[in-house]
């Protein structure tokens, strides 16, 4: 249950005028107990995530992305990231903190397979959700369905993508270089979008 501005009691207040002082003293003491209930519930349902006001969204690619045809060179057990790449997109979140939508069509391993890599990688924040899956839907529809079912949560957002198939949010894309993946520049490109603090 969300917190009731009636919890307040001001109508009471209001309703206890004609039993002179003591009555009116009696209902504002009840209301001001009951506007620390209605604060104190603000408080337990933003610090444990049950709403989020103001929200930043990295909707994030792999492929192209955190990684680049280097990677694969080498000898590893997981599919390897670029650690530029991926301190790259760590300095995007530690300026902005924006949480990680993940686009990318690893996403289809779920997201706790996901999250295993990115905390192998050494993404420091976890993946906080997945775009829907659309079929045969480009990849800015599938982030504007997401979009869509948190349309009042989101602050700004940005797309860090090697393609460019994100209509209706070309304005909002950081297109990556897929030879070379997330650089310096691409971050500091999403970090003035994000901070604007607009989803134009």
């Amino acid at each position: 249950m969300m917190p009731d501005a009636g919890w307040l009691g001001l109508t009471d207040a209001t309703s206890k005028r004609s039993g002179g002082c003591a009555g009116a003293a009696a209902a504002a003491r009840t209301a001001s107990r009951n506007a620390r209930r209605v604060v104190n519930t603000w408080v337990f349902y933003i610090r444990w995530g049950l709403i989020v006001i103001g929200m930043k969204v990295v909707f994030c690619d792999v492929d192209g992305v955190l990684n680049n045809p280097s990677c694969y060179s080498r000898r590893t057990d997981c599919t390897p990231a670029d650690p530029k790449c991926v301190a790259a997109l760590n300095r995007i979140v530690r300026a902005t903190g924006a949480r990680i939508v993940l686009s990318s069509t690893w996403r289809m391993d779920g997201i706790e397979s996901c999250n295993g890599r990115f905390g192998e990688w050494g993404v420091v924040v976890p993946i906080f959700d997945m775009t829907p899956q659309l079929d045969f839907q480009p990849r800015g529809h599938e982030i504007d369905e997401w979009l869509k079912g948190h349309g009042g949560e989101i602050e700004a957002f940005v797309i860090l993508d090697d393609t460019a198939n994100m209509a209706p949010y070309l304005d909002r894309l950081v297109l990556t270089d897929e030879s070379r993946g997330l650089t310096e520049d691409d971050a500091e490109r999403a970090i003035a979008m994000l901070n604007q603090g607009t989803q134009s």
